[in-house]
């Protein structure tokens, strides 16, 4: 074992500074520091197990997850590299993260170093070599402290519930953007784009950082996303593994899941086959661990087990650093393995982990700011996720269809479809452009269904000129023109024009979509000039749309199969008889503009409720939340899980939000969501 001399002379405060920077450089300036040798992937023997990981980049999966590149690592015996002569470390002495820590805590006089009296119900021991999971017992007795209290609306209710305290041995602090492995990244709050609309799951997260290489691959596994799944294991019968959402790369969905299993135990068997990521905190595949317990060498309660894993490029990780989209920690391992053992006994996935990261921004400082962001729409649409993908003690989401069962057979070119009724839409954590939408079918054949929405102007209008015969003058009209959707037709990028007008009709300006005289027609521009010229009509009596919606067929990965998605109640056909209230509550629309934008949306809500003819709408209004008991959550999913707020509202602000980022380009709408 070396020990490293030092020099004298150097301050305080360069020393700290070189501990941030880079821990590796600071073990020549301390005397009688010792560095020890650790385990890379690359050494780790791994008998019988060949650890396969596929590089997916998290800003690749949006809609599809996109492969990379497939690589292998295998760890040999005996192999000898750059580390080999320095001595292996000894688990009873402190890492050197605990010492930068005191040196970080020293130099800024960290809150996080006040004793609490009720830490005792911690982790202290650190020759614990059951591993993490003799912690289960303790978690039970505070488990009910760590719960949030009561059912409010989301800030008064975490406001006053017990928030754990925090012991004398635990640190955590910010790196200033540093990323190296055992790094703990905090979702930001900060940032003006959220992740409301998609991706919730990024929402403060807490992210353990498994493997860093700036120049290739960083690798990290969310803690904080527990779930009702399990995974059977087929070399020890009767055994199932609690498995939680690591991340949206080869996850719970994916053919090949990439399992994670974190533990600390310290067997020279466990040691051997995993990889240390931090002091007391490995990671080895799931193979392994059910090894293990098969050997009796473990408990299945000594893992917690993760199916995914978050990914970035060169480059990445470090670009939404500068756009505050995270909080680089380093943290203590207890802390850790506490959070993970709570999660395991006590957590309840449809809080979607959320303790966790409030518990760690107190640990660095950032208490107000986690308060403050407590019961926002982000908050909101994460539990709504983690109720959907994490959770099985909810009832089912799948939206109760009000169509018959001919339905398909009615969806012809002309029909005009409304978005679902149901009071949990479909289309709350995906598509949310379709919520409360209306969809006129334009064509429908054996490779897709095309349609165009039709109430959602844009924050442009077009400008047509128009020659006034009588006055032998031009003038310039404008009408809003409105999104049909995210694509264009190939042989022509015109807008799309439509009316609804029986004078029209008997001009015969244009012609009607689906061959039938009663739908809606569809014109030209040179149609429209004609028909304002001769005065039949005026510009307003138009819609104008740019863009349609694509529904291909065939397609076994296409997310949205139009067919199932009318079938399931997603849409409805509104009635003949309503299209004509449909149409004059859409003309009541004009340009979108920040001063008009919730006048817009609520036009269209009016003509989405025209269209609702014979079909059952629910009625959220009488509905008392006074009434609901004690296992309310189990049954009643009209509200978001723990809070008195309406998914009907929610669902409402998410397609406000929807058309203030993607129509207005306003990303931040402040608190008016929540009033």
């Amino acid at each position: 074992m070396k020990t490293i001399g030092y020099i004298p002379w150097i301050s305080f405060e360069f020393v700290v500074a070189i501990a941030i920077a880079s821990p590796s450089t600071i073990v020549g300036f301390i005397p009688s520091f010792q560095l020890r040798g650790r385990t890379s992937l690359h050494q780790a023997t791994l008998p019988n197990v060949s650890f396969l990981n596929q590089q997916f980049f998290h800003s690749q999966i949006k809609r599809r997850q996109i492969f990379r590149t497939l690589y292998r690592r295998d760890g040999k015996e005996g192999e000898d590299d750059d580390e080999s002569e320095i001595d292996s470390r000894d688990d009873d002495d402190d890492d050197w993260r605990d010492f930068r820590a005191k040196l970080v805590m020293k130099k800024f006089d960290s809150p996080s170093f006040s004793p609490k009296s009720s830490a005792s119900l911690f982790l202290e021991n650190e020759e614990d070599t059951d591993g993490f999971g003799a912690l289960f017992s303790q978690m039970d007795a505070i488990s009910k402290s760590d719960q949030y209290l009561g059912k409010g609306d989301g800030k008064e209710e975490r406001d006053s519930a017990i928030v754990p305290e925090i012991h004398p041995s635990q640190w955590a602090y910010e790196t200033s953007g540093i990323v190296e492995q055992g790094t703990v990244i905090l979702g930001g709050v900060e940032h003006k784009i959220g992740f409301g609309l998609q991706q919730q799951y990024y929402h403060k997260a807490t992210i353990l950082v498994i493997e860093h290489d700036e120049a290739h691959f960083t690798k990290g596994i969310i803690l904080n996303r527990p779930s009702d799944e399990f995974i059977t294991d087929d070399l020890n019968d009767g055994v199932k593994w609690r498995v939680s959402f690591g991340g949206d790369v080869q996850n719970f969905d994916s053919d090949e899941p990439d399992i994670v299993c974190l533990h600390s135990l310290k067997s020279p068997e466990a040691t051997k086959s995993s990889v240390e990521i931090v002091k007391n905190i490995k990671w080895t595949s799931f193979d392994v661990a059910k090894t293990l317990v098969n050997v009796g060498l473990a408990k299945p309660s000594d893992f917690s087990v993760f199916a995914g894993y978050v990914g970035w490029g060169p480059g990445e990780l470090t670009s939404e650093i500068h756009d505050n989209a995270w909080y680089m920690v380093a943290t203590d391992s207890n802390t850790l393995l506490k959070e993970l053992a709570r999660q395991n006994t006590a957590a309840d996935p449809r809080e979607a982990g959320l303790e966790t990261w409030e518990y760690i921004m107190k640990m660095i400082g950032r208490e107000v700011t986690a308060r403050t962001s407590v019961g926002t729409f982000d908050d909101y649409m994460l539990k709504e996720w983690a109720r959907k993908y994490l959770s099985q003690r909810t009832m089912n989401d799948t939206a109760k269809s009000v169509n018959s069962a001919d339905s398909r057979k009615k969806c012809v070119p002309g029909t005009l479809l409304r978005g679902s009724s149901v009071r949990r839409s479909p289309f709350l954590l995906s598509n949310q452009e379709f919520h409360k939408s209306l969809v006129l079918i334009l064509s429908d054949d054996e490779d897709a269904t095309i349609g165009v929405m039709l109430n959602h102007p844009a924050a442009k209008g077009l400008q047509m000129e128009v020659k006034d015969t009588r006055m032998n003058i031009n003038y310039v009209l404008t009408a809003p023109l409105r999104v049909g959707g995210d694509y264009v037709l190939e042989e022509s990028e015109s807008p799309i024009w439509l009316h609804n007008s029986p004078k029209l009709r008997g001009a015969q300006v244009g012609t009607p979509i689906g061959g039938c005289w009663e739908h809606i027609w569809q014109c030209t521009y040179e149609e429209v000039a004609v028909a304002l010229t001769d005065n039949l009509a005026k510009l307003d009596e138009f819609l104008v749309i740019s863009g349609i919606t694509l529904w291909p067929k065939g397609d076994i990965d296409a997310e949205e199969n139009f067919g199932e998605m009318l079938e399931d109640g997603s849409f409805e056909i509104v009635p003949p008889s309503c299209v004509e209230s449909v149409w004059n509550s859409l003309l009541k629309q004009r340009v979108l503009t920040e001063r008009n934008i919730q006048q817009n949306i609520d036009y269209g809500i009016e003509a989405w409720s025209a269209g609702e003819g014979d079909s059952l709408e629910n009625d959220d209004d009488n509905f008392d939340i006074h009434s609901i008991g004690m296992g309310y959550e189990e049954e009643e999913d009209s509200f978001v899980f723990n809070t008195d707020v309406k998914v009907a509202k929610l669902s409402d602000d998410a397609l406000r939000v929807w058309v203030s980022s993607c129509l207005l380009g306003i990303a931040d709408l402040g608190d008016d969501l929540n009033e």
